[in-house]
Order: structure tokens, then C-alpha cells, then sequence
């Protein structure tokens, strides 16, 4: 896959969306009806030989209530954009919607839609081979872990030696992850080095994110019989996620806390703080920190 852009110039369209000082909002995107024609003007951009665009966000209409995000305005740029690349047969764009897709799958607990995606892009890319360990991640995620584990054995067996591309961080995450769930601790044991120099960064890629790498360490941790020097990195990445308000984050954190809090022996602190994040949850609709927290919580009973 080629991460260069496609033309030397970017075309870009007018997105203002802020509100004037006599209380109206300006939405320029509406206005000159590129909401409803996304896929057109991307076409005319095209064929006048842009082939980089730049597009806006309305802010307002995704954050309409603090926490809460409703991407619906989105979309339609989002496959505009998957749909031109498809019929002008740019390389990657397919890729690059199901590395997105997959992200919002997987807050939205419907794995296995992203994983149907996923199976039949990744063999097209060789040269990506860290899709499998999005392909794994999704299997992982979805409860199919022996699957997981078979998915994600070849890149095991390379000591996880993938690519030093814009994709490499996100994929490790979602490897070491998924090592941690399926229980490989020599796995785990090759990862946590690889992974530790980024401790303090966010694995993202493509527009999106996985999250801060101390939460993947904290994982790894786990799984190699080092408890402290995990709590260690779940207290780190809890505190990057509250400063950055990133609440879906934050509560799968949580719940990983509240595990080591049991492990001591604090059932009654552990069930506490899955309960808090359980409520979060529950008022901000992350459902994947729902089915966790619940699953989690019955074990604490």
C-alpha cells in the first residue's frame, strides 16, 4: 500500500460551522448542498485531477450533547469517498474503510460485521500483513478465541516483525490484546519490549485510535505475571483518558483495574468500580463497556 498522496494538489471545501455573534449557526456544508452531493463533487474533483481532498466535520451535529457522538453526518462523505476510490481503482481505500470500520464496530460491540470485512480485504494487501492482527483482534473481540489465536499465529511467528509504516502501532495494540486474551505469555513476552518505548503515545492511524499504549502494556503485564508493573500502566493510561475525556477508554481501564483489585483480594472496591464504569456507560451508550462491565460484574458476585 502506497501512503503517499495521490496528486500533488488538495482540493478542499468549505466547512465553517461556527456561530455568529447574533446567535445563528453557519453551516456551510448544507448550504452549498455538498451533504446531499458528496459523492458528485468528489467525482468533479477527480476528473479536474484532485485526487487528495480535504472534507470537514460538522461538530455540532456530532456533539450535540456532551459524550455523547452521533457520526450520521458523516457517513456519507465516508462512503463517497470508499465508493470513488472503488470505481477509480485507487489502491487502499478499501483497506482504509475497514481499518475504520472496525474501530467503530468494535465500540459498538458488532464484531463480527467488521471481521466479514476485514477476512476478505486483508489477503489483497501482502504488504500490510499486520491486517490479520486487526482480522484476529476482531475474532477476539467477537469471543471466537481459538480463532483469534490461529489468525494471529503467523504473525507470532515472525516475533511479530511487521512493517515500520503508519499501520504499525495500531496493529501491535490490537495484537497484544488479543496475546492477552487467548493467554500467550511467550507472545506476550515479545510484544511488551516492542511496545514499551511508546508507552506515552496513542496508537492511531487512518483518522482513528485505539487508545494509549500504557493500556495495551498493562495487558501484557497481565499476562506475563508482572501485577504491579500492570496497575502501574492501567493507573497511567486511566489518567490519559480522563484528561483527554475519552470515556470508552477510560471504563475499559477500569474494569481491568477492578480485575486486579479482586486478584488482591478487594472484591468489594473492584465491584465498586465496575459499577461506576458500568454506569458511564450505561448513560453515554458504550456498549462495548456495557457487555464487559456486566460480564465482569456477574464473575464478582
Amino acid at each position: 500500500m502506497d501512503f503517499r498522496f495521490d496528486s500533488f494538489f488538495m482540493a478542499g471545501f468549505e466547512c465553517s460551522s461556527h456561530r455568529r455573534r447574533d446567535g445563528v449557526r453557519l453551516d456551510l456544508i448544507r448550504a452549498t448542498a455538498h451533504d446531499k452531493h458528496a459523492l458528485a463533487d468528489y467525482r468533479l474533483c477527480a476528473k479536474l485531477g484532485f485526487k487528495t481532498l480535504r472534507d470537514g466535520l460538522r461538530w455540532h451535529l456530532i456533539g450535540k450533547t456532551s459524550g455523547k457522538y452521533d457520526w450520521s453526518s458523516w457517513l456519507p462523505m465516508l462512503e463517497a469517498a470508499e465508493e470513488l476510490g472503488r470505481l477509480s481503482s485507487q489502491p487502499g481505500t478499501d483497506a482504509v474503510a475497514a481499518v475504520q470500520g472496525v474501530v467503530v464496530r468494535f465500540e459498538q460491540d458488532r464484531m463480527q460485521e467488521a471481521e466479514r470485512v476485514l477476512s476478505e480485504v486483508a489477503p489483497r494487501y501482502p504488504g500490510v500483513p499486520g491486517l490479520a492482527a486487526l482480522v484476529a483482534w476482531a475474532r477476539c473481540a467477537d469471543g471466537r478465541l481459538e480463532e483469534a489465536r490461529a489468525t494471529l499465529a503467523v504473525l507470532a511467528g515472525t516475533s511479530f516483525e511487521l512493517p515500520i509504516d503508519p499501520t504499525w502501532h495500531v496493529m501491535m495494540c490490537a495484537a497484544a490484546e488479543v496475546v492477552h486474551h487467548v493467554g500467550d505469555v511467550e507472545a506476550a513476552r515479545v510484544l511488551y519490549p516492542r511496545l514499551a518505548p511508546w508507552a506515552e503515545v496513542w496508537a492511531n492511524t487512518g483518522g482513528i485510535s485505539v487508545g494509549v499504549t500504557a493500556y495495551y502494556l498493562g495487558l501484557l503485564a497481565t499476562s506475563i505475571g508482572e501485577t504491579e508493573l500492570a496497575e502501574r500502566h492501567f493507573a497511567h493510561a486511566a489518567m490519559r483518558y480522563e484528561a483527554a475525556g475519552a470515556p470508552a477508554h477510560l471504563g475499559r481501564t477500569q474494569l481491568e483495574q477492578a480485575r486486579s483489585l479482586a486478584q488482591r483480594g478487594d472484591r468489594i472496591a473492584a465491584r465498586q468500580l465496575v459499577e461506576h464504569a458500568l454506569a458511564v456507560a450505561e448513560e453515554l451508550a458504550l456498549v462495548n463497556v456495557q457487555r464487559r462491565a456486566r460480564a465482569l460484574l456477574d464473575s464478582l458476585r
